[in-house]
């Protein structure tokens, strides 16, 4: 599904879990979307390897997570409060980048992907993180051309150092079909 969807583990009797909280993103919400000309996060091997190395995320820092979801970023969904949606997400972007810390050199993939995420924050961004092990970057707006105005400072900051693609997106509300025979 599109949007933003939770879904429930626990369930072992179906295939796939069923989804326990669906919404669409609110369609004005954008993002400015960074790929630095830098070293490519883990993948395959390597990423496997960093997992077997890493070990398992704390209880208090899962519960955090969950609680940052389950209490924020849920909520704020709802209400379409982008400060307290960016808030949650950035939040949870940062304790997962400290626990992969050890794995990737530091709470982000690199220097450049740590200081476009700064000016990200620094330009009033709503909410910013890292796609997987990076290094693309990314910040929510709250609309369009805001996030315009972000694209062209984050690519001036890329220019004037590694390089690289910056653009603009919207969350996918439609989703995908994918047929599954148990």
């Amino acid at each position: 599904d599109g949007g933003k969807t939770v879904k429930n583990n626990a369930a072992v009797t179906e295939c796939f879990p069923p989804p326990i909280f669906h919404m669409p993103f609110p369609e004005k919400w954008t993002f400015v979307v960074a790929i630095p000309n830098t070293k490519k996060g883990l993948s395959k091997d390597a990423e496997i390897a960093a997992f077997n190395q890493l070990p398992p995320m704390p209880a208090e820092k899962v519960g955090e997570i969950c609680r940052l979801i389950m209490l924020k970023l849920l909520p704020a969904l709802v209400e379409q409060d982008i400060k307290s949606f960016g808030e949650a997400l950035t939040q949870i972007q940062i304790i997962v980048g400290t626990h992969f810390a050890p794995a990737q050199g530091g709470t982000y993939s690199s220097e450049t992907t740590t200081e476009g995420i700064h000016l990200l924050q620094k330009l009033g961004v709503h909410g910013v993180g890292q796609s997987s092990w990076g290094p693309t970057f990314y910040g929510l707006c709250q609309n369009e051309k805001e996030a315009e105005v972000m694209q062209e400072k984050i690519r001036a900051f890329l220019n004037n150092g590694v390089g690289g693609q910056v653009f603009t997106t919207k969350a996918n509300n439609k989703g995908v079909t994918i047929r599954v025979w148990c």
